[in-house]
């Protein structure tokens, strides 16, 4: 008798780790996916141990409610220390599209918060401060100067 993991039972339906591991698998392996050119078609890949279930899933364990599959460093690759389970903010600020030239967070008084977060809580518009920042304003100067107006 062949033992499985039991997570891709067809009349129980498969559990969301096992979900999200063949997700993960076509993302990167199969160029039919409609996402495999923002992950496989641009070098991200799997490493070996986690092309099995198993392994997958005894790094990562059952994802917690609300929370999905995140690479730390979006450009690199499917492992077990570049990935976590992230709420859908940790993921919106882990975006390609919202890291801008690798400048998304900044520490103030000793607290990594996301470049968006900070803007938002000073009331200046998207970009603002990462603006302000590759112009070379310091970031006490650049969070405590008040919002131009137009």
């Amino acid at each position: 008798m062949k033992l499985t993991h039991g997570q891709s039972r067809r009349r129980t339906g498969q559990t969301r780790a096992y979900q999200t591991w063949r997700s993960m698998l076509k993302r990167c392996l199969s160029p039919n996916d409609k996402q495999y050119k923002n992950y496989g078609g641009r070098g991200i890949s799997i490493c070996e141990e986690w092309k099995v279930f198993q392994n997958f899933f005894a790094d990562m364990g059952h994802p917690p409610t609300g929370m999905s599959l995140d690479r730390r460093d979006n450009n690199s690759h499917y492992r077990k220390d570049n990935c976590r389970w992230a709420t859908p903010k940790e993921q919106a600020n882990n975006r390609r599209a919202s890291i801008r030239h690798r400048i998304s967070y900044i520490e103030i008084n000793g607290e990594k918060r996301a470049i968006r977060e900070v803007e938002k809580s000073l009331g200046l518009s998207q970009g603002a401060l990462w603006h302000r920042l590759k112009s070379g304003w310091s970031i006490e100067k650049s969070c405590s100067t008040p919002r131009m107006s137009p």
